[in-house]
Formats: C-alpha cells, sequence, structure tokens
C-alpha cells in the first residue's frame, strides 16, 4: 500500500509521500448552502461570507455544534476536509497514513480523528507529536529546545527533551497569537495606510477587504528584504495605493512577539534551569520581519525545515510503526541505536547498493549469511528477528552470492516491496515484510572525522 503523511500542525494541511509534499490546505472551510468549500478556496471567500467560515476546527476538533442545517459541528467539517485530501490524492483503496498531531491533541481529539479517518480510504497506521518530529530534525545540544507551532487562532509550545530519547516535554498554549491574529492586526495596519495617505477604506466594502487579506502574504515577504512595499487595491474599476514600512510592521508585530519571548523566558523559568532556549519555529515564523530583535538574547531562532520533517518519517517510518495495526501516539522516539557508536550513520543511497544492515525499529542486524528468527517465539533473542505468526522458529535466511544478497527458504507470508518476493537480489531500500513486522535494508558506514 502506499504511504501518506499529514502534517495536521500550524494553520495549514500539508500531505506528502516518500518524493516529498504534495500540496498544502489551509484549514478553512465555507458553508455554501448543502457544499463544503475547503483550503485555498474557502479562504478566498472567507472576507466575503464570514458568517459562514471557519478555520479552527482542526485545532479544535470537538463536537462543537456550529450553526448549519448540513453540517453539525466541527468534526463534520474535519471529516469533510480529510476526504477532499483523499479525493485530491484520487484513493481508490485503504492506503497507509501517517499522522503528524499537534502537541495539545488530547485523548479525545486523537480519538475524533482516528474515528474521522476509518471513514476514508486513509489508513492510519501511525501518530506522530509535532514537537518531538521537529526534534528529528536538529542536532541535541545542552540547551533548552521548544518548539513554536503557530496555528490558526493560537500558539502551541512544546518542550522537547534530549536524552537518549526525543521526548515532549510540557506543552502550552498560548491565545490569541495564530496566523488569523496576526492577519487581522496587519489589516488594521493596513487600512489606516490607506485611509490616511489616499483617504480610501478598504474595510467599507467586502471584496476590497478580501483582497486586502489575500495580499498580505505578499506585503509580508516583500518587507522581509525591503524597507517599503508599495500597497495596491482596485475597487470599481478604480486604483488605490499606500505604503507601509518596514518599521510600520515591526512595531505592530512587536506585541506578538514580546509575549512569545516572555512564555519561553516563563517556561525556562518553571524548568529551574539557565540553559539557552533554542525556539524551533517553521519557515513561515522564522521569516516574519524583525520577530528576532524581539526575542531575549538567551533566545536563539531556528528555523525547522518542513522538507527535512518529512524526510525524517520516512527514514524511521519502521521504527515510527513498530506497533502494527495500533496507531499509537508516538510522544517519545530514539536519538540513535544504542548499539551504534556516534561515529555510525544510516545510509540508505549507496552507489553500490549492496545493504549491509537491517533495519528493524530503531536497530539496525548484519544480513551477513544471516537466519531471520520469529520475534513472537523467541522474544528475548538479540538477533535478527521479526514478528510472524508463523509457527516456525526461523522465518528464512538472508544470503550473499557473488557479493549479491538473496532471500532463502522464507514464509510464504514474506512480501519484499509489499509483492512476493523473486529470484532477484535485494538491493538498497528493499523493505522485507511478515504480518505486521517490517525491516528496511539499508547500509551502515563509519564517518571518518
Amino acid at each position: 500500500m502506499a504511504a501518506y503523511v499529514i502534517d495536521l500542525s500550524a494553520f495549514q494541511i500539508s500531505v506528502g509521500d516518500k518524493n516529498g509534499w504534495r500540496f498544502k490546505s489551509r484549514h478553512y472551510a465555507l458553508l455554501d448552502n448543502e457544499e463544503v468549500v475547503l483550503g485555498a478556496e474557502a479562504k478566498s471567500k472567507a472576507k466575503l461570507y464570514p458568517t459562514a467560515s471557519f478555520n479552527t476546527y482542526w485545532e479544535n476538533l470537538s463536537t462543537e455544534p456550529i450553526n448549519h442545517s448540513h453540517q453539525r459541528h466541527y468534526v463534520d467539517l474535519a471529516y469533510a476536509h480529510l476526504l477532499d485530501l483523499s479525493e485530491r490524492l484520487s484513493l481508490k483503496t485503504k492506503s497507509d497514513l501517517l499522522v503528524i498531531v499537534p502537541s495539545h491533541f488530547d485523548r479525545t481529539q486523537l480519538a475524533l480523528f482516528l474515528g474521522i479517518a476509518k471513514h476514508t480510504f486513509f489508513n492510519v497506521i501511525g501518530l506522530i507529536d509535532a514537537g518531538v518530529v521537529a526534534g528529528m530534525t536538529v542536532k541535541p545540544t545542552k540547551n533548552f529546545f521548544v518548539y513554536l507551532d503557530i496555528q490558526s487562532q493560537q500558539a502551541v509550545t512544546t518542550h522537547v527533551a534530549f536524552n537518549t530519547k526525543i521526548s515532549r516535554g510540557m506543552v502550552s498554549q498560548i491565545p490569541g497569537i495564530g496566523i488569523e491574529n496576526i492577519f487581522d492586526k496587519l489589516l488594521r495596519i493596513i487600512t489606516d495606510a490607506f485611509i490616511s495617505q489616499c483617504r480610501f477604506n478598504p474595510q467599507h466594502n467586502a471584496e476590497t477587504e478580501q483582497q486586502l487579506y489575500d495580499k498580505i502574504p505578499a506585503w509580508i515577504e516583500c518587507l522581509a528584504s525591503e524597507s517599503t512595499a508599495a500597497l495596491t487595491l482596485e475597487q470599481s474599476g478604480s486604483n488605490y495605493s499606500a505604503q507601509l514600512s518596514q518599521e510600520q510592521l515591526v512595531e505592530a508585530l512587536g506585541e506578538y512577539y514580546k509575549k512569545i519571548s516572555n512564555h519561553l523566558l516563563s517556561l525556562r523559568a518553571n524548568a529551574k534551569t539557565e540553559l539557552p532556549v533554542v525556539l524551533l519555529a517553521d519557515a513561515w515564523f522564522s521569516s516574519l520581519p524583525g520577530v528576532e530583535d524581539y526575542l531575549d538574547s538567551c533566545i536563539e531562532l531556528k528555523k525547522v525545515d518542513h522538507d527535512d520533517r518529512l524526510k525524517r518519517i520516512f527514514l524511521r517510518k519502521f521504527e515510527l510503526t513498530e506497533y502494527g495495526t495500533d496507531a499509537r501516539l508516538i510522544t517519545s522516539i530514539s536519538q540513535i541505536d544504542p548499539k551504534c557508536n556516534e561515529n555510525t550513520v544510516y545510509k540508505t543511497e549507496e552507489p553500490t547498493n549492496i545493504p549491509t544492515h537491517a533495519l528493524v525499529g530503531n536497530k539496525a542486524f548484519s544480513v551477513c549469511d544471516v537466519a531471520i528468527l520469529n520475534r513472537r517465539l523467541m522474544p528475548e533473542s538479540s538477533s535478527f528477528a521479526m514478528t510472524s505468526k508463523s509457527s516456525l522458529k526461523t522465518l528464512g535466511s538472508l544470503v550473499f552470492l557473488d557479493k549479491k544478497l538473496f532471500a532463502r527458504d522464507f514464509v510464504s507470508e514474506l512480501l519484499v516491496n509489499d509483492k512476493p518476493p523473486t529470484k532477484n537480489e535485494l538491493v538498497v531500500g528493499d523493505i522485507l515484510s511478515i504480518d505486521g513486522s517490517s525491516a528496511r535494508l539499508i547500509t551502515v558506514q563509519d564517518v571518518k572525522h
């Protein structure tokens, strides 16, 4: 089955596979009679139909009722959005899904998500905490790490602890510091600029207000590198122009920056540590003009690469899904295989394409002429083992012939890359699976420093 990743954190849903992010969809739903309009299209009409527009149904996933004849509550909107995503992927059969979930999700919200997912073509095989995923992308140091998740109407901070594992620590919500709060603030600032500079109020008309709202991201991007931005709006064939300075933008957003900085300092104080704070944030927040100027001197802002998050999940897919069909929430994951030293790295794309090890969970086992044991019958074994319903203690073997790796005498349940095995050689990246257990063939090399 194909495997996808959905990122529910932040203010938009991102959908990806092993080749990269496929598309992103803003957390917006617009109720148009019996139809639910979603994503970018819904966002483009939010100011035109404010009472029919919703943008917090994911971060506040619940059965909170909404006033509409065809949609009962937030869960209905979330289900419609998830169904829309599966349709955009043209799914016709069940496909495995890994989900990055916001750190503030409680058991009820997780259960609601799993419940609606069952009624789509998504088969949820793993739930991974957003803070833990962010921690997987950075090199641990003796600092105090905090992941910042900017959502629609709030920010969520997650303490990411590095010991032998990457673990989720304390989670806090900061209401009123979401992308919509930032945009609403800028709406007022930019409206004042148009009124004072050309006596035009764009918020007196829903269409020009929507136009202004849609242009805010481009204006923010411009002011990240320019001292001023030229603002233009059109109404009834007339053009209106104004200017906004970078200084004005930074001053407008300063209260949010300062609130986040003070919150981080309080987390640090509550943890009774004097370690410097490393703030992990996505590219959107990290690139906002003036943000670093408002952070305390002990806070280092570090961008979390969105593409790298996806890559890390697929590299460790089988560790994240080692519980088989039981889609558990992962709030802790190993930093490194304890059997490997710090100079050992996993590589899945070697020019030779000859595997040296099989990665099962977070442990690598040599594949040099090795028998594969049944973990169900030999749970204490430290050798290469996979879980199988078979009554056999040995499930098969891997052998080298002419410097090529082959599978021999395996139980009939064995699949290679989700297909029955052939007589062809096994190469780096191949996936062996038996019942609910999987192993990826990799190359382990010692890195010389």
